[in-house]
């Protein structure tokens, strides 16, 4: 399959059906959305904007990422017409563990980093490096090597303006009162596997 550009209609159906037809992958979906939450439930103590909100965040993007990890790799055995299976996924999850931590880390850090100062530049930084996590975990490849992947996919394929759309749903989706941080977790782990699987893996 070569890298292509995305198609709006079909990329926004079919990972939908998809949850009907591999019904598992509501587990991790469910479980790393719901972590999401944390940075809200922190703020809702009564703390203050600072120290606090800014390691919640980073913590429940990792485990966000964490969380699209595991999803790529249970879409990846579906495409691949095989049995579809939590256990043998997260034991995959945890032999390229390495990997994918540093890619995880780096991408939670750069995003986050982007939405603190001012939330445009985090928008566009979301849009770039997203995609490089299913990349990672599917491929078992490293973050260096991953960036020429982003480059390519994401500017030479003209993939940009449809990856800005995405992440711009899911910052309107987290705006949403209390649960806005679970539905837009659960669009990036759930829309943005397909997105790689589908258009970008050659």
């Amino acid at each position: 399959m070569a890298m292509a550009r995305i198609n709006l209609e079909e990329s926004f159906r079919v990972p939908l059906e998809l949850l009907g037809k591999v019904p598992v992958v509501l587990v991790p979906l469910v479980i790393f959305s719901l972590v999401s939450l944390l940075p809200t439930l922190i703020l809702r103590r009564g703390f203050t904007l600072g120290w606090e909100a800014l390691v919640a965040t980073l913590v429940s993007g990792f485990l966000t990422l964490l969380g699209m990890s595991w999803v790529t790799l249970l879409f990846k055995q579906h495409f691949e017409e095989k049995a579809v299976h939590l256990g043998e996924t997260w034991t995959e999850l945890s032999r390229g563990l390495g990997n994918i931590a540093v890619a995880v880390i780096l991408v939670t850090v750069i995003t986050t980093v982007g939405f603190f100062p001012y939330i445009v530049p985090g928008i566009i930084l979301e849009a770039m490096f997203l995609i490089v996590i299913p990349q990672v975990a599917a491929e078992k490849t490293t973050f260096d090597k991953s960036i020429t992947f982003m480059s390519r996919f994401v500017f030479a394929e003209k993939n940009f303006a449809f990856l800005l759309l995405y992440v711009l749903i899911a910052f309107a989706l987290a705006l949403i009162p209390v649960i806005g941080s679970f539905l837009s977790a659960f669009f990036i782990i759930l829309f943005f596997p397909y997105l790689y699987l589908r258009y970008g893996r050659e």
